[in-house]
């Protein structure tokens, strides 16, 4: 494997094409190191000096570790607000190349186990739930209590026509929701928001994205945005409107997203990193995320 060092942005947009396919090629590989996600983070929340190493055998690009330096150590392109980082291999490939050509002292972050990066570190938990999914019984009896409590609440998968309304949704609940408990939120920064506006629509695109808005009333009054990409679902954020709970608009979302993950034949729901109690209430199992640092 022959590895270059790419340092210009204009040059990491040109790996688009490749890069996308690539990502289809590599079973581990999660919808925070799919291009829609990682160039609009770059432009909206990256600093330092861009660092992406690309590996090539025979022409064919087979690797890529999208980094970035910062006062003399190199870190993922997509830290901060990705779950998961790694590289990206074709199949039969190994990382080693990709490591010796650093050249900098790196920290990577948030490795699944599974990674051929990973190192030993523990650096967070990701609850998940394999699918098919055993709910407990306590949950199945809420769930079924909430779907007969509120008969004219639906939920709806965003459509095209409908992603503005179901992204704008989710801005405005999850907000509301940090609010009334006088917190921020994740989407309370510009750069953050911008970059959402632009990777939401181009990871809906790719069929990557999913939206689900639970509407009452003509109004979204509940979002959920997460992923599909290799057979899993990834839950990333959720929001409702302060005064519904008695409806238990959280509960009606993710019972909606387990099932429609189901249906769509993934055989995981990550609700990733995280120890957040409701998780555990679903029948969600830790899994680590670990670090490796390469000095």
């Amino acid at each position: 494997m022959r590895v270059e060092e790419i340092t210009e942005t204009a040059a990491f947009r040109a790996l688009v094409p490749e890069w996308e396919a690539l990502w289809h090629r590599d079973a581990r590989a999660t919808p925070f190191q799919h291009p829609a996600w990682l160039l609009p983070w770059w432009t909206h929340c990256g600093g330092g000096n861009l660092a992406v190493y690309a590996g090539r055998r025979d022409g064919e690009l087979v690797a890529l570790l999208p980094m970035f330096h910062f006062e003399g150590r190199l870190y993922p392109v997509g830290i901060g607000i990705s779950d998961y980082h790694d590289a990206l291999l074709a199949p039969g490939e190994e990382p080693e190349a990709l490591v010796a050509a650093l050249r900098r002292p790196a920290e990577l972050h948030e490795l699944r186990p599974d990674s051929l990066l990973a190192g030993e570190e523990v650096m967070s938990i990701s609850p998940f739930l394999p699918l098919p999914a055993k709910l407990p019984g306590k949950r199945r009896r809420c769930l079924g209590r909430a779907r007969r409590n509120a008969p004219d609440a639906q939920v709806e998968p965003a459509r095209a026509a409908t992603l503005g309304e179901h992204l704008d949704a989710l801005v405005r609940l999850h907000s509301a929701r940090w609010a009334s408990r006088g917190e921020s939120g994740v989407l309370a920064a510009d750069q953050v928001r911008r970059f959402h506006e632009a990777a939401a629509p181009a990871l809906f695109e790719a069929g990557i994205a999913r939206f689900y808005g639970l509407r009452l009333d003509g109004r979204i009054v509940s979002s959920w945005y997460g992923f599909h990409a290799h057979g899993v679902c990834y839950a990333y954020l959720a929001g409702f409107e302060p005064g519904t709970e008695r409806l238990q608009p959280g509960t009606l979302v993710v019972g909606h997203a387990i099932e429609a993950a189901e249906r769509e034949g993934c055989r995981e729901f990550d609700f990733l990193r995280g120890r957040e109690a409701f998780k555990y209430l679903w029948g969600a199992v830790d899994r680590p995320n670990l670090k490796r640092v390469i000095e």
